[in-house]
This record gives structure tokens, C-alpha cells and sequence, in this order.
């Protein structure tokens, strides 16, 4: 009898002990939320008080339900916002970034980070962002983004890991040497450009080490280009981290054979893997003729081994002595793949000026053809 009211007595001071626990569980929790749970009034009140990047960069405020604390004069003049819905990751629910978090701080932000959440579908036409030195964004459904640097200082696009990401495009490619681009993880990516392959600093990783060529990115079939007819080492140095490349866009930016340069440019050290199995196309805009541009064309003519078409577009009629004339320049008899025709097209056509108008229509299966407009 003993023993049963001992066993009794430990199982209800057991049984006390787990109210107790479960209780002070309880307790700690509602405690440590106590601040999330105010009234956005109260929050607004609290975070105004704090440093301004502490205030942006706290997460106590529901961004769901409190659209308007971003009017507040806690963000005037804010330079760095972190903004996301980290603590609710796990859940299947997505929720939205709220248009006003960009659009209070757009002219004086420097550095943003912008986490599981999703865009709205309308993002303000006129937002800018004249200061921003850095933009960190996570998706893991991004499929296009579209990255223009109009400020002429150094700037960085990392792009950490983007499993499906499908294009890359970067309209108005011809400014200073002040771009660098760094693709970690992106194996979808299909369609790239137009970049220059002088002004622009691409990077390649796995991980975080450069990758060679012979293992770079073996998605990307579409690439568009913007270069000197002088420059075509440079090219082709690019074209080496494209091994399954299948179309090329280039627009010729010298007009003036006088200010070309001489290069040697007929003896590449090694084989470039997509002349040899995978480019079928090549499309050479602005062309009008000069010996550069001649040779540069020449040499995709002798050495493109499955190019099944080389289209020439420039400003000029292409009359059928001048396309005869363009035949024997370009060797036409000794082409590498016997399929390989040569087309002629009076039309001047802005790659940049499409892309950017067309930046996200994912309709779009290529969005550097003329064929779209």
C-alpha cells in the first residue's frame, strides 16, 4: 500500500513538473513575442526611436499588415534595408514584398537585401535607385534578370544561386571597365548578353572557384555580344566558357577602320569547344564592310564546323555585285560546314533598346531577333 501512494505521489509531482515546464515554455514564448504582438502604432513609436539602419533592419514589424510604417520619418534618408520574411520560410505560404518598402527609400538607398518574399506584379515604372551600390536578392524561382549600370562607378552583379534562372540580359553593355559579373550557381541559364567582352569582367565558379573552360556553362545557347572587329581574341576567349553555345549576336561599336587596331587573330592557342560541335548561327550586326570587319567574320566562316547561317545586317542596300564581292572577301568556298549560307539584311536594328523593352517577356525565346518587333 506503501508503494502504491509513492508511486502515485511521483507520478503526480511528475505530472506537475510537466504542467510547470509546459507552462514556462509557454510563458517564454509569449514573452519573447510580446514586442511582434503590439499594435503597429506602438511599433511605428518603438522602431522611430532606434538608429535609422537598426530600425529598417528589424523584424518585429508584420510587414503584411503595416504597409504604411514605411511613410514613416524613421525611414527618411535610410541607406541600407533588410528586408524578408526569413522566420516564415518553412511555411508553403509566400507573401508579398510591400510596393512602399522600395518606393519610401528608393533615392537614398545604398545597400538593399530583399529575401523569401515574392515581388508584386506591378513594381512602379519610375522607381530608381541613383545611390544603390549593392542589391542582395534570394529566390529560388527568379527565371530573368535584367541588370543595368548607368552610374559609371564600379559595379558587381553576384548571382549566388539562381536554380532557375533562365536569362541573364545587360542592355547598354558600352560603358567604362566597371562591370563584374559573377555567376556562382545558375544551371538553367540559357540566354546571356549583350556584354562586352572588354568592358564587362565575367566570372565563372563553382562554389567559389573560377572554373575552366572546359567545364564552365554548358546551359547557356544564346549569347549576345558588343565589340570592335579588332577584338576578336576577346571574343573568342569568351566563347570558350560557352562550350554548347548556338547562336551569336554581334554588334559592331567602330565604325572608323582607322581606329581599329591590328591583332592577330586567325591562330587561337587552343580549340574553341562550340566552333567545333555546337554554333549553327551567327548574326553580325552594323555590318558595313571594313577590313576588320571582313576578317572577323572570315574567320567564323573558315572555322564554325556545323554553322548552318551567317546573317549580315548593316544600313546599306546589298546589291547582288556587292553580295558576290562579299562572297569572295569572306572565302565563301572554303567554309567549314558545307551547310552554311550567307544572308544579307538592309535593316538597323538596337539590341539594347529591345532587350530593355522586353526585359522580363519570358514569351520571348530569344530576346536579342529582330524578328520580335
Amino acid at each position: 500500500m506503501k508503494k502504491k501512494k509513492e508511486a502515485a505521489g511521483a507520478r503526480s509531482e511528475s505530472s506537475g513538473i510537466t504542467r510547470k515546464r509546459t507552462r514556462r515554455s509557454h510563458q517564454d514564448e509569449t514573452a519573447a513575442d510580446l514586442i511582434s504582438r503590439q499594435p503597429d502604432a506602438i511599433l511605428c513609436t518603438i522602431i522611430s526611436l532606434l538608429p535609422t539602419k537598426d530600425g529598417g533592419r528589424t523584424p518585429a514589424l508584420n510587414l503584411e499588415r503595416s504597409e504604411s510604417w514605411f511613410d514613416s520619418r524613421a525611414l527618411c534618408n535610410l541607406e541600407e534595408l533588410d528586408i524578408g520574411y526569413e522566420y516564415l520560410s518553412g511555411r508553403k505560404t509566400s507573401y508579398p514584398l510591400p510596393q512602399s518598402a522600395l518606393r519610401a527609400s528608393s533615392s537614398t538607398l545604398l545597400v538593399c537585401k530583399i529575401s523569401y518574399c515574392d515581388f508584386p506584379k506591378m513594381i512602379t515604372p519610375s522607381m530608381n535607385f541613383p545611390l544603390l551600390k549593392e542589391l542582395s536578392l534570394s529566390s529560388p524561382t527568379i527565371r530573368s534578370i535584367g541588370f543595368r549600370d548607368n552610374s559609371g562607378e564600379k559595379a558587381e552583379l553576384v548571382i549566388e544561386d539562381a536554380p532557375r534562372l533562365e536569362r541573364l540580359l545587360l542592355p547598354y553593355w558600352h560603358r567604362d571597365d566597371c562591370v563584374i559579373i559573377q555567376v556562382i550557381s545558375a544551371p538553367k541559364l540559357e540566354i546571356l548578353g549583350p556584354f562586352s567582352p572588354v568592358f564587362y569582367k565575367f566570372w565563372v565558379f563553382q562554389g567559389m572557384d573560377p572554373v575552366s573552360s572546359a567545364n564552365s556553362i554548358r546551359t547557356v545557347k544564346v549569347l549576345a555580344l558588343g565589340c570592335s572587329n579588332h577584338q576578336l581574341n576577346a571574343v573568342l576567349d569568351v566563347l570558350r566558357w560557352f562550350p554548347c553555345l548556338e547562336k551569336l549576336y554581334v554588334t559592331s561599336r567602330a565604325h572608323d577602320s582607322m581606329l581599329e587596331q591590328n591583332e592577330d587573330q586567325h591562330d587561337p592557342p587552343y580549340p574553341v569547344e562550340c566552333l567545333e560541335t555546337h554554333l549553327k548561327e551567327v548574326v553580325l550586326k552594323l555590318f558595313i564592310g571594313y577590313e576588320h570587319q571582313v576578317n572577323f567574320a572570315r574567320f567564323f566562316v573558315l572555322n564554325a564546323k556545323v554553322l548552318n547561317k551567317i546573317e549580315f545586317q548593316g544600313c546599306e542596300d546589298y546589291s547582288n555585285e556587292l553580295v558576290a564581292r562579299q562572297h569572295r572577301l569572306l572565302q565563301f568556298e572554303n567554309r567549314a560546314s558545307r551547310d552554311a549560307r550567307f544572308e544579307f539584311r538592309n535593316i538597323y536594328f538596337c539590341i539594347d533598346e529591345h532587350v530593355e523593352k522586353h526585359v522580363h517577356d519570358l514569351s520571348l525565346a530569344d530576346p536579342f531577333s529582330d524578328s520580335h518587333r
